[in-house]
This record gives structure tokens, C-alpha cells and sequence, in this order.
């Protein structure tokens, strides 16, 4: 691909990492889910239910640091935000006559329309990008991951006094809907601006994995209630 710029061709490749990283994030929550479906309609009452509280446990702390590394904004560090903000600062090289250098390898047919249709996303009049528009994103970006902000930074990054443990005493649901809320906000977010800087979007952020992998939690748990009917079972027959 021929990028207009070198600056371009940086933001470009400054993308790529983020992309990868949000495809980790995904991958976590895809393992998280199949250990959660293994679960389901089981009750596990025996000490090996402690390891699936912590497996739920380090998910959730996996996760909520893994969406703050991607929106912080500390100087000098690769983020998702920082990019935004460079993009912002330098909104004048996002002209859509630049946008289009991105789609010289496409086909003629396809080349002009899609090219406007990619920059009608960011662009009303189909010229430039302001750098109102970037920041914007942005500031709608990290308010709709708020709450998972404000979750990692006083209960996971650093600890608050006197706050409640939520995890432990709140609705879960809850809070795993949370996460699933700015994650779907983040990769569609990033999606759009990974078009402008690329031409190309990620169709789909879960990563394709080997068949079969949630078999690993399908074993621990059959064997954990496995162990739990020769418990029952053994303690039936001492009280005969």
C-alpha cells in the first residue's frame, strides 16, 4: 500500500498495534466465555470452585487493564487515545485527496466510491476532517468506558479507601455487560478510524482459534463434579 505521507504511513502502523491489542481483549473475553458456558446449569460445590472464582476474577482484571492501556493517554505511550490526539493535532494531512492515494491499488470501479464512502464517516463537506470531529470521538470514547475507568483505576491499578468490592457483592451481570459494553464502543470506534488510516476494516475481532479449546474446561469441570458424586456417594455409604 502507497501511504500519502510518512506521517500517514506512522498512524498507520501505530494502528496496527492497537488492532492487535483489541484482538487479545477479544480473545480473552472468547476463552472467559467458553469457561462461564462450561458453568452453566452446574453447580460446583466442593474447593475447586474456588479456581473458577478466580479464573472470573483475573478476567475481569485482565480485561479492564487491558481497556485502559488502549485509552491512556500518559505521554509517550501507544494508545488508541494518543493516536486520536495526533491525529487531531494534524487533521489538515486527513484531506480526502490524500484518503484517496490509500485506494490507488483498488479496482476503478470500486476505487471512487468507496473511497467516499470511507471519508463520508469522518467528512461533511467530502474535503477535509475537522480536528472538533477527532476530538469528539475521543471524549465519547472514554465516556462510554467510564465505568470501567473508574473501576481499574480504584480497584485494580490502585487501591481506593473505603470502597465496596463489587465484584464480590454486586451483580455481575451487570458488570460483565459493562465490559462488553465498551468493548463493542472501542472496536467500532477504532474500526472507523483503522478505514481512514488504512482503507481496510477488521471484519470481525475475535481471533480464529484451534476447534476445540473449550474442551479444557468442559474436563475440569466434569472431573470436579465427578469428585463430588464419589463424595456423596462414599459418605452415603459410611452412614449406612
Amino acid at each position: 500500500m502507497t501511504f500519502p505521507t510518512d506521517e500517514w504511513k506512522s498512524w498507520a502502523a501505530e494502528s496496527e498495534g492497537i488492532k492487535w491489542a483489541i484482538v487479545r481483549l477479544f480473545h480473552k473475553r472468547m476463552i472467559w466465555r467458553a469457561h462461564n458456558e462450561s458453568l452453566r446449569s452446574r453447580e460446583i460445590n466442593d474447593p475447586t470452585a474456588m479456581v473458577h472464582q478466580w479464573i472470573r476474577e483475573n478476567y475481569a482484571d485482565s480485561i479492564t487493564v487491558g481497556i485502559r492501556r488502549i485509552l491512556d493517554e500518559s505521554s509517550g505511550v501507544l494508545s488508541f487515545c494518543n493516536l486520536l490526539k495526533k491525529l487531531a493535532q494534524r487533521s489538515e494531512v486527513l484531506s480526502f485527496e490524500n484518503y484517496y492515494r490509500l485506494w490507488d491499488d483498488f479496482p476503478a470501479s470500486l476505487r471512487d466510491w468507496s473511497a467516499r464512502e470511507g471519508y463520508s464517516k469522518f467528512s461533511t463537506d467530502g474535503v477535509r476532517i475537522s480536528a472538533r470531529r477527532i476530538n469528539r470521538d475521543r471524549e465519547a470514547l472514554r465516556r462510554e468506558c467510564d465505568e470501567v475507568l473508574a473501576f481499574v483505576n480504584e480497584r485494580v491499578a490502585h487501591m481506593a479507601r473505603r470502597r465496596a468490592d463489587q465484584w464480590d457483592t454486586g451483580d455481575l451481570s451487570l458488570r460483565y455487560s459493562m465490559l462488553d459494553h465498551a468493548l463493542q464502543h472501542l472496536s467500532e470506534t477504532f474500526n472507523d478510524y483503522y478505514l481512514l488510516l488504512t482503507a481496510n476494516q477488521v471484519g470481525d475481532f475475535e481471533p480464529i482459534v484451534a476447534y476445540g479449546y473449550e474442551r479444557a474446561f468442559q474436563r475440569m469441570v466434569n472431573s470436579a463434579l465427578d469428585a463430588q458424586t464419589t463424595d456423596s456417594a462414599d459418605g452415603a455409604s459410611r452412614h449406612r
